[in-house]
């Protein structure tokens, strides 16, 4: 799923009854995302990336940086969700400048 780059991923990990996703740049706790203003990120793309991770069971959230959540996980995910989608309509599209 993009993050705030196109080759960003996210990751669901298994293990018995305990479900983690690795979130990497996705969303952070408190349903913090990144913006970043590079070449090769696609807004809704993103919006539509948090929506689906939103949409999956786990327990504990583990983004790339700051603060873990090892229970109560999605309640971090959904507020991204509306963030990420408000933010598809007003961030401009990247320039083709180098």
């Amino acid at each position: 799923m993009p993050g705030h780059r196109d080759a960003h991923a996210a990751v669901l990990r298994l293990r018995g009854e305990r479900r983690v996703l690795f979130a990497g740049d996705a969303v952070f706790y408190g349903g913090r995302i990144a913006r970043q203003h590079v070449h090769d990120r696609d807004v809704p793309r993103f919006g539509a990336g948090v929506a689906r991770l939103a949409a999956l069971k786990f327990m504990a959230l583990l983004p790339g940086h700051g603060t873990t959540a090892t229970a109560g996980g999605p309640d971090h995910v959904r507020p991204a969700v509306a963030v990420a989608a408000f933010a598809s309509h007003i961030v401009p599209p990247p320039s083709n400048l180098t």
